[in-house]
């Protein structure tokens, strides 16, 4: 179990929301602004209520979805917090024994590739300083194949980073996981009239960086 919880930050699970705000490229004004790796790790260690009324004073509102723990109750619950134009997410991880929060994934949208891009490099740069070439982290990357050797990932995503349509990378030790992911999506949106309906398709680009400490998860089998 504890190996599949400190995963989850580099597995990119996708939470489907409907809108994405228009960017500008021509705007004067900058229309993209970077998350960071600070804004996952700021939350964990803290207790959920106390992170989901930071979170709602900054904007962002609770995100329902459907999570079926009737007959098979899971080792941790999640819940999403999401800003008003559906363009950045917070998914926060914790137990109901403690109530804390001990791992938190920060998702951005975007419909310009190169704004996703230079966001992933940028988190990719805060992992890379935040495990310092340490033994005790287990890397792992992941371009249409899997990647033991950061350096070896860093040559293909370098000479590839305009036509992937995926990629990851996660630092796991012991008890702290750090990770980050792109991907690209295609969204469908179906208009209905009285005659016609017609299916649009859209491109956008996902961001994600994730932190884990799992010294706040109590209740994982370590065996």
């Amino acid at each position: 179990m504890k190996k599949i919880v400190a995963l989850l930050v580099i597995v990119f699970s996708i939470i489907s929301f409907s809108s994405c705000k228009e960017e500008d490229p021509s705007s004067s004004k900058p229309s993209y602004t970077n998350i960071s790796l600070k804004d996952a790790q700021m939350y964990v260690g803290l207790e959920r209520n106390v992170v989901e009324d930071m979170l709602e004073s900054k904007g962002y509102f609770f995100k329902p979805f459907f999570v079926d723990a009737l007959k098979s109750p899971p080792p941790y619950y999640s819940v999403v917090y999401i800003n008003s134009d559906n363009t950045v997410w917070y998914e926060l991880l914790f137990t109901l024994e403690t109530n804390i929060i001990f791992q938190v994934n920060v998702f951005k949208k975007s419909i310009i590739r190169n704004y996703s891009i230079s966001n992933y490099e940028y988190c990719q740069r805060e992992c890379i300083l935040a495990t310092n070439n340490n033994i005790d982290y287990q890397y792992t990357g992941y371009i249409y194949e899997a990647y033991d050797s950061q350096s070896e990932f860093q040559n293909f995503f370098d000479a590839n980073k305009s036509i992937i349509d995926y990629c990851a990378e996660g630092w796991n030790s012991t008890n702290i996981s750090y990770g980050v992911a792109f991907i690209e999506k295609n969204e469908e949106i179906s208009n209905v009239n009285d005659t016609i309906t017609i299916v649009q398709s859209n491109k956008y680009y996902l961001l994600k960086v994730g932190y884990s400490d799992l010294t706040f998860f109590k209740s994982m089998d370590i065996k």
